[in-house]
């Protein structure tokens, strides 16, 4: 071993998620496999447990408790706060910690790791006032967009953003000499091309948390206008995944007589995922605000086209009718118009698939990410 080399690697405090989750639980997998490699010794504040990695890094577990009332909501979110920056202090006092990377906008946190004088980095994988506001932004709204938002960017030494586009998308401009571009890479061991467009069934679906931000709702509204047109050329259509949402859509489908063509799967086990994307002709991410979501990537290495609005990364991803297919809107009638412009046109999907498949081999392997973050943590250790 290199001790010389080993030696300059920094120290690394991770403030993740504050519930366990179980597509923010795939991501910080990824983001431990990287990080374990580029620095002498990870911590961990998170409600997820990366047990994977037991006995190779520090985990402290926060209990933060979902619940309905959003009162309870803001109260037990602001206890995980308190616990996680007391698990801050704690750690930097036990040990010396270079950088703390924030993978959410914790403000608490992120204050206390400014007050004790370590570097903070605030990965933002998506806009937080578009992701619970959306266009509803009024004079309630601005305190918290403030305090999740703002505050957070202002104290962090490096912003860190998926993609150039979510630098316009998210609102980063007067940041920008602060800002770093960062992704993850796809697991190529498990995201693959399994079976060609044409030995794929007449299967369409939306894999993701069922919520009104992701766009769910609008892909649903599409697939019951086309109700006639998913009998009659015998379509299913797959709806992956949970949240506030299940219960209605599952209604709207029972409403319209459309059981038999939508199934819901639930949350899909990360492994599992693969299986899946391969039965698929063609995805839909009708989403209102993202970074730069796993499932595209994933779908893209198992050559499953993907459709999906030009929000966050998407649009330095997906090249329009070469490796995807853009959005104009998320408006019911324009998905369901474009799902049965693209399933009657095999060959441009076929093209589409093996450009997809190829695209993210060449720019999201392990090396290729483990190399640009290797330099990013060069750069923040060499700036004071």
């Amino acid at each position: 071993m290199d001790m010389n080399g080993e030696m300059d690697k920094p120290n690394i405090l991770i403030i993740g998620n504050f519930h366990s989750h179980p597509s923010a639980e795939a991501f910080l997998r990824r983001f431990l496999r990287l990080m374990v490699v580029l620095s002498r010794k990870v911590a961990l504040i998170s409600g997820d447990s990366p047990k994977e990695f037991c006995g190779k890094i520090v985990w402290l577990k926060t209990n933060l408790k979902i619940t309905r009332s959003f009162i309870h909501r803001v109260f037990n979110y602001n206890l995980a706060q308190l616990q996680a920056t007391a698990y801050l202090a704690k750690l930097i006092a036990n040990t010396s910690y270079d950088i703390v990377i924030f993978l959410g906008a914790h403000p608490l946190p992120i204050l206390a790791s400014k007050i004790l004088k370590r570097k903070a980095i605030l990965y933002q994988g998506g806009s937080y006032s578009k992701q619970t506001f959306g266009n509803r932004i009024g004079l309630r709204e601005y305190p918290l967009i403030l305090l999740f938002e703002t505050l957070p960017r202002i104290l962090s030494n490096r912003i860190i953003v998926e993609s150039k586009s979510c630098l316009s998308f998210q609102s980063l401009e007067k940041y920008m000499r602060k800002t770093l571009i960062g992704h993850l890479f796809i697991n190529e061991g498990i995201f693959r091309r399994l079976k060609k467009i044409s030995e794929r069934c007449m299967c369409i679906g939306y894999i993701g948390s069922l919520d009104e931000n992701k766009g769910v709702h609008k892909y649903l509204e599409a697939i019951i206008a086309l109700k006639d047109y998913l009998k009659l050329n015998n379509v299913t259509v797959i709806v992956g995944g949970d949240g506030p949402l299940l219960h209605l859509l599952k209604k709207r489908v029972k409403r319209f007589g459309l059981s038999k063509n939508v199934i819901f799967t639930g949350w899909i086990k990360h492994e599992a995922v693969a299986l899946v994307l391969n039965k698929l002709k063609l995805i839909v991410l009708p989403s209102y605000s993202e970074g730069l979501p796993n499932i595209l990537l994933e779908a893209m290495a198992c050559g499953t086209p993907v459709i999906a609005t030009p929000v966050g990364a998407i649009p330095d991803i997906i090249k329009e009718g070469e490796t995807g297919f853009l959005l104009k809107s998320n408006d019911p009638e324009h998905i369901a118009d474009r799902i049965v412009e693209l399933l009657s046109k095999p060959e441009l999907l076929e093209k589409v698939s093996v450009n997809a498949y190829n695209y993210v081999r060449e720019n999201f392997s392990y090396e290729k990410t483990l190399e640009a973050w290797r330099k990013i943590l060069s750069e923040l250790q060499s700036n004071k």
